[in-house]
């Protein structure tokens, strides 16, 4: 989005809007990604690192066309210009090459934490990212698949970034994120406009 980012009013005529059209990543959700806890061996629960925020698996083509009627009615308010998409600005944020490389360290460091894969495997997945351009970048870093050859370069895709309440709204000129599932200790406000 060009320009200075300055909202003053809750009321005033919608100008922009940013949307998440749902993909592929829906087709790769399986049950386990609809648990928030899950047994271990000792049948004791833990939180489930697969759980992915959803309630149920979706029919993607369903998802898509609501998506497209809502886009219609957004396009309708904002106009075409003014309507922007998670993934396009994704792309854009990927061509900057520090930020491309800091999204790419902390990453691979999420599946670390999670999924602890050995230190060849995290190799191989920094050296496909690194390999990547913008596009197929942001592709694999939200389906968790390598965009040539569709093998997993992640343990799970990444469908929560699109998700059905406001994930961030600007306010003045800063842009607040929230947390859709659970309060997090120390959140907090994000990033100037």
């Amino acid at each position: 989005m060009a320009g200075e980012i300055r909202v003053r009013s809750e009321i005033a005529t919608l100008e922009a809007i940013v949307t998440s059209s749902p993909g592929p990543e829906f087709d790769l959700m399986v049950p386990e990604n609809l648990e928030s806890y899950r047994q271990r061996k000792d049948g004791a629960l833990e939180k489930n690192p697969d759980y992915l925020l959803f309630d149920d698996l979706v029919l993607l083509s369903a998802m898509q066309a609501e998506h497209a009627s809502l886009v219609d009615a957004i396009r309708a308010v904002t106009g075409f210009k003014n309507h922007h998409t998670w993934r396009d600005l994704l792309v854009q944020t990927l061509g900057d090459p520090a930020v491309r490389a800091d999204v790419i360290k902390r990453a691979l460091a999420l599946e670390d934490a999670l999924y602890h894969p050995d230190d060849r495997e995290l190799d191989v997945a920094r050296g496909l990212l690194e390999g990547l351009d913008a596009p197929r970048l942001a592709d694999a870093l939200i389906t968790g698949r390598d965009p040539h050859d569709n093998l997993p370069i992640f343990s799970w895709p990444t469908p929560n970034a699109l998700f059905a309440r406001d994930l961030w709204a600007v306010v003045g000129d800063a842009a607040v994120m929230t947390y859709a599932a659970e309060p997090r200790a120390g959140a907090r406000c994000c990033c100037r406009a």
